[in-house]
């Protein structure tokens, strides 16, 4: 009797280990990987995540394939945006990341050729430009090259002259006077001096004065003269000769020019190039 329960007992074991075994069949388990947690899913819910697995990797395949052929034809921008849309969907992706490294190589040489032949057309303009044009190319090589020095020392200096440059024009653009030519000598007991002047202004210019000091060999004044030049008024864009005179002075070793109007201010002044 004791035998027949034993029996029964080990069928009854056998028969729910069978019963579990066939219902585990028909379902299987999954472990969530980010919670841990343990997810069942049916036939139909798994082959619905093969199906969406596999779409996303014929997605992955068909842009990565996309920028290759991008690259191939020169077209590094929608290379990269392909990748960058296989890196959203797939961050680990080895054939991305790999394809990703080799648009940014070929990123680089492109600049570094693009570098080089902007380079050479800039310096090969150098020569014909302007001061104020090289001045700008110089600034841009520096930009391009900034690991060479010379090109911003250069643009540097060239800035600078420009500065000058343009300064000067603007002070000889306000001129009222130009003075064309001038010389003193000494003979007969006087020095004189004489040249020419232009009216640059548009308008008559009247009792204007040449104004002649004379000083020793180390700038000391040694006297002034000054005397009306030869047409009054000097109409616009007229050419007068004047003449001043002074005893000489054994002293005399240099003479200074300037005009300005009987009992009025100086008359700005250019001299002619």
């Amino acid at each position: 009797m004791s035998g027949l329960r034993k029996g029964c007992s080990w069928v009854i074991f056998v028969s729910l280990v069978v019963l579990f075994g066939l219902y585990g069949l028909g379902r299987l388990i999954e472990t969530d990987r980010g919670g841990g947690e343990a997810v069942e899913l049916t036939a139909a819910e798994r082959a619905e995540r093969e199906a969406e697995k596999e779409a996303l990797e014929r997605a992955n395949r068909q842009d990565l394939a996309a920028a290759r052929m991008a690259m191939a034809t020169g077209d590094l921008a929608a290379a990269r945006e392909a990748v960058g849309q296989v890196r959203q969907r797939a961050p680990a992706d080895s054939a991305a990341i790999a394809l990703e490294a080799e648009i940014r190589r070929s990123s680089a040489q492109r600049r570094e050729v693009d570098a080089a032949d902007r380079e050479r057309e800039l310096l090969a303009e150098v020569e014909e430009a302007s001061l104020d044009r090289r001045a700008k190319i110089y600034r841009e090589l520096a930009e391009l090259r900034p690991e060479n020095r010379d090109y911003g020392e250069q643009a540097e200096a060239l800035r600078r002259q420009a500065r000058v440059d343009r300064q000067r024009q603007a002070e000889r653009g306000r001129a009222e006077l130009e003075i064309l030519d001038w010389r003193w000598s000494s003979a007969h007991g006087y020095a004189t001096a004489s040249g020419r002047v232009r009216n640059l202004t548009e308008k008559p210019l009247k009792n204007v004065e040449a104004v002649v000091t004379w000083t020793t060999s180390s700038g000391q004044t040694v006297t002034i003269r000054s005397a009306i030049v030869e047409f009054n008024p000097i109409m616009p864009g007229q050419v007068s000769p004047f003449r001043v005179m002074a005893p000489h002075n054994p002293q005399m070793g240099g003479a200074s020019l300037s005009f300005k109007r009987m009992f009025g201010g100086t008359l700005r002044t250019r001299k002619a190039e």
